[in-house]
């Protein structure tokens, strides 16, 4: 999708697709530190502690397509999980 494309999407819809920010093995990889983060715990606020987490805030930083959205000295501060269940609520 060009920028164009993804400009257009999120002033008609309300969010845009970005498609290959991350590949498929990368995904599955993330979702396997999603899991192990959340554990048995109703969440975690601190994410951003972690390697893999804060790497993908690096990338999203530097995604082109994000550039046009985002100020160039933005910075994420804090990721958040909510692992919400009948357990867990």
């Amino acid at each position: 999708m060009s920028t164009t494309g993804t400009t257009e999407s999120l002033a008609t819809k309300g969010y845009s697709v970005i498609p290959s920010v991350l590949s498929h093995r990368e995904l599955e990889a993330q979702t396997a530190e999603i899991k192990k983060a959340a554990g048995n715990d109703a969440g975690n606020r601190r994410l951003l502690d972690l390697l893999w987490c804060n790497e993908i805030a690096e990338r999203l930083h530097a995604h082109p397509h994000l550039r046009t959205f985002l100020p160039s000295d933005f910075r994420a501060v804090q990721c958040t999980l909510f692992a919400k269940s009948i357990e867990n609520n």
